[in-house]
């Protein structure tokens, strides 16, 4: 029985609500850092960076909002993946105030995209908290309101910092749930025009929903499973309203989506796809607004409306079966959504917060219960009591009923989509424990508040895994600069971009190369095109795979070829690059694990084999690192045409590469350059090297340079040198002494920078 209370009461609750949820959200700032030159606080959340980025754009460029980026898999370019309606809304709420001038613009840019996801954020703690005052009253929202504000999850991507769009998403779905449990619980489907009128309000949040996130498609199938047993329903005891409102819900989704759809770029690559916008989500939308015309025809219904569900199930299963055994049109994308959910995508598996549950269960279940909270032990219980509610006809809950379990299914198969349980975990276990509460508790006015009291600590004490992360991460940022690793090293990689971004481009070497996580901060930060980008295989194998073919090729020759193809001017890597070996080794060729890595792929532990030491990637790394003087790796100069022009100022106290790297500074960026050509004669089967130190003082790093090939049997060799003796090299300053050798004969060094960029020939005696 829901209770009934003063109004202030319900203010108090929702105030305390919202003070707890914009409290964690501004505390637990772990995806920004502040600027040591400015002082300005940045982000540094990877799909932040993409969406600050198309806004940018859409402010530079104008209307309509974008959806092909030449930046992305250069220098062919891409379609985005993301719909455009996220930043359409973004642009409506910005473009009449941001700054024209570009250092003010980028900074408002970054500094809005990354704060409104605040207010969703607690805009979809609201919605929970309403729902759950809906179908419990006070005591249910007292639960459900600061169990939703302080789920880790949704702090995390509502935090201040984050400007990914998931925070938009789950506001959006919280909305849709919420008002589906309005419309139930005031018996709104009992009134043709009021359900119409939901309808069309509701289909349009769907509609915007698949428009911002095309993963936003399930929501609404769960919205048709629920309309699939209000059917039922309907069968046994009319609905007088049910056809008008599943009728208007899906044909305003369609409406809302059209302008997404019809110009979606994706239709040139496959005008039926699923997990990028097409015909296929009209189509969907489209037939769910058709199940519901024979109910709206006069004189059909009355005849129709006992057997219709089960004429609506065998229609639903004899066309789906069709598609899928023709193949043709919405066939083929559902072919394709099928290849791709049983597929192993590489891809996400790759991501920590993508692996599913059952890869690690013991650690999965931490962590769902540090992004949920002790409610997650309660919520079997309580659906279980809200599905008996519902069968004895408490419509309200049917919503929450249905989308609970789908949504336990997605964060299982994906960690990070534990977000979208939030709020009907929130909404479920409120209204079980509140109305639990409720009836032990409504004798008298003053039980009934100490009630509601219990309520509010009961919210609080369900997210005491979160509450003590954060409280935790408050302790150690008191104290220092950048709190957490991805702090510490993605803050420093966004100070490198910083430096690459006013750094000269010379023809044919626009793009930059690194792994696809520093993709979008690169697009965004440098202003540079990049090959592989956090969109990762959505835009391609070829792109996402670049980097390791790349990085692990053993082939000067060919590693220069791949460059010069993509038209590769820097490269950027930070210290921790070898965590995901394991994943770049199975990109190339899966046969690598076991020559490469000790252990293989299951086994290893850091330790890497001597035939890795060929790789470009560990030249590249042993050259601009503190060795372990211990242990000494195959002397392999670095790539003749690669110059360290950039060193980032930041230690890693790591160590790196199974003990070889004792220490190193965070990150390093290298500019492509045709090199030196020195030519040394002399007599057949003497050595030729040189040897320089370069000085990069902010960073604190010198770099020793040694390079060495014996001569032919004509007395000839040559060596590649990316480095001049006298000019700066980047932020590099080559010492006094740089020297070559012939044999016994030693030598001054003396290279220009001129030489370095064209390749100029150098002869040696």
């Amino acid at each position: 029985m829901t209770m009934r209370s003063p109004l202030w009461v319900g203010l108090a609750i929702a105030l305390v609500t919202i003070v707890l949820a914009v409290g964690a959200r501004l505390s637990y700032d772990v995806t920004r850092t502040a600027d040591p030159d400015t002082a300005e606080w940045v982000s540094i959340e990877a799909d932040s960076f993409y969406h600050m980025r198309r806004l940018d754009r859409l402010k530079v460029e104008g209307w309509p909002v974008a959806g092909t980026d030449t930046a992305l898999d250069f220098p062919d370019g891409a379609q985005i993946p993301w719909p455009p309606y996220y930043t359409m809304l973004l642009g409506a709420l910005s473009m009449s105030w941001l700054p024209e001038e570009e250092v003010d613009r980028r900074l408002q840019v970054e500094q809005f995209v990354s704060s409104i996801t605040v207010l969703f954020g607690v805009l979809s703690v609201l919605m929970a908290l309403w729902s759950a005052r809906l179908l419990a009253g006070d005591t249910g929202a007292a639960v459900a309101g600061p169990c939703a504000a302080l789920a880790l999850c949704s702090v995390v991507y509502s935090s201040l910092g984050n400007g990914d769009h998931h925070a938009f998403v789950a506001c959006l779905h919280a909305g849709l749930l919420a008002g589906l449990t309005w419309l139930l619980a005031s018996d709104g489907l009992d009134c043709p025009r009021r359900a119409m009128r939901s309808g069309v309000v509701l289909g349009v949040l769907a509609g915007f929903g698949i428009g911002s996130w095309v993963a936003f498609l399930p929501y609404v199938v769960a919205v048709d499973l629920m309309l699939g047993v209000l059917l039922f329903v309907h069968a046994a005891k009319p609905i007088a309203g049910l056809a008008r409102f599943g009728f208007s819900f899906h044909l305003a989704g369609l409406a809302t989506l059209a302008y997404a759809s019809l110009t979606s770029p994706w239709l040139e690559v496959d005008s039926w796809m699923v997990v990028n916008l097409s015909y296929f989500h009209l189509f969907f939308l489209g037939s769910g607004a058709l199940v519901f015309v024979p109910l709206l025809l006069p004189g059909v219904e009355g005849r129709l409306r006992k057997r219709y569900p089960l004429y609506v199930f065998v229609s639903l299963v004899a066309l789906f079966a069709l598609l899928l055994a023709t193949g043709g049109g919405p066939g083929a994308g559902l072919r394709e959504a099928f290849a791709w959910v049983s597929g192993e995508d590489k891809f996400m598996a790759s991501i920590q917060e993508s692996r599913s549950f059952f890869t690690d269960m013991g650690r999965g279940w931490d962590q769902l219960l540090l992004s949920l909270g002790w409610g997650l032990v309660i919520l079997p219980l309580a659906w279980s009591a809200a599905l008996v509610a519902c069968w004895r006809g408490k419509r309200a809950l049917l919503p929450w009923v249905v989308a609970a379990p789908l949504l336990l299914l997605q964060a299982l198969s994906q960690l990070r989509f534990a977000e979208a349980l939030v709020v009907p975990l929130a909404v479920l276990v409120g209204w079980g424990v509140g109305t639990l509460i409720s009836r032990l508790t409504a004798a008298t006015a003053i039980r009934q508040l100490g009630g509601i009291a219990l309520a509010l600590v009961l919210g609080i004490a369900l997210q005491q895994p979160g509450i003590a992360e954060i409280q935790a991460y408050r302790k150690v940022s008191e104290s220092t600069f950048e709190a957490t690793e991805l702090q510490a090293s993605y803050g420093s990689a966004r100070r490198m971009a910083d430096w690459l971004r006013p750094q000269g481009v010379r023809p044919g070497m626009e793009g930059v190369l690194s792994t696809w996580g520093l993709g979008h901060l690169i697009e965004w930060v440098a202003d540079r095109p990049t090959v592989a980008t956090n969109f990762g295989s959505y835009l391609g194998e070829s792109s996402y795979s670049f980097p390791a073919r790349a990085l692990l090729s053993e082939d000067d020759r060919e590693l220069e070829r791949l460059l010069e193809e993509r038209q590769i001017g820097y490269l950027m890597l930070t210290s921790r690059v070898t965590e995901n070996l394991p994943d770049m080794i199975a990109r190339v060729e899966p046969a690598l694990l076991e020559e490469y890595l000790v252990g293989g792929r299951a086994g290893w532990n850091g330790a890497l084999r001597a035939p890795w030491f060929r790789t470009a990637l560990a030249r590249l790394l042993l050259g601009a690192s503190s060795l372990n003087n211990q242990v000494s790796p195959p002397a392999l100069a670095p790539p003749g045409f690669l110059r360290l022009v950039h060193v980032a100022r930041e230690q890693d106290p790591a160590p790196g590469l199974g003990g070889l790297v004792s220490r190193s500074n965070r990150g390093w960026i290298w500019e492509r350059v045709e090199g030196a050509l020195l030519v040394a004669e002399g007599e057949p089967g003497e050595e030729f090297g040189v040897t320089l130190e370069v000085h990069y003082p902010k960073a604190g790093f010198r770099l020793t340079h040694v390079d060495r090939v014996t001569l032919d049997s004509t007395g000839r060799g040559s060596l590649r040198v990316p480095y001049a003796t006298r000019e700066r090299n980047g932020d590099g300053r080559t010492l006094p002494g740089a020297s070559y050798w012939i044999g016994n004969h030693r030598g001054a060094l003396e290279i220009q920078e001129a030489d370095v960029l064209s390749g100029a020939e150098i002869n040696l005696r």
